[in-house]
This record gives structure tokens, sequence and C-alpha cells, in this order.
């Protein structure tokens, strides 16, 4: 199934809110992650992500990840990869 930007940030948004507690702020993609949660919320959030999106994020990668931007884009190419592998 293919999602487009917008649904996948929609889902992330809430997701990055329910770990980092900040229920009143509106994220924005260029917001550093590093200000929003530890490193211990960046797994439990990559975890929910893997689950909901049925992807595999490589541990490395993840923690490399600045802003909520970096994390759609991420999510974005590899629901197309998977997208592909099952087309081709």
């Amino acid at each position: 199934m293919s999602y487009s930007r917008e649904e996948i940030h929609n889902v992330i948004v809430p997701a990055l809110m329910e770990v980092s507690d900040c229920s009143e702020k509106e994220l924005l993609e260029s917001d550093s992650l590093e200000d929003l949660i530890d490193s211990m919320a960046r797994l439990e959030l990559m975890f929910n992500l893997e689950d909901r999106y049925d992807i595999e994020l490589d541990n490395d990668i993840a923690m490399n990840l600045n802003t909520v931007s970096d994390i759609v884009d991420c999510v974005e190419a590899l629901i197309a990869k998977n997208v592909a592998s099952e087309t081709g």
C-alpha cells in the first residue's frame, strides 16, 4: 500500500507527541528530534512506525534522523521500497 507524504506526516506527528509528552505544541517538520525526545523514546517511536507501516528501520539510520522531516522522508522511502519489491 502506498501513502502520501501528508498521510505519513499525520501519523508521525501524533506518534512523536505521544512519546515526547508534548501535547500542546504543533510539531513542525523542521523540529529537531534531539529537542523533542531522548534515545529511548526515539527507539519506541521507530518500533511503532515499523509496526504501523510494516517496514524495517535500521537502528543506525534511525539514530541519525535529526528532524521530523527526516523521519517522514525515511518512512516514505522505506514504504516505496516495499511497494516496489512487492510489484517487481
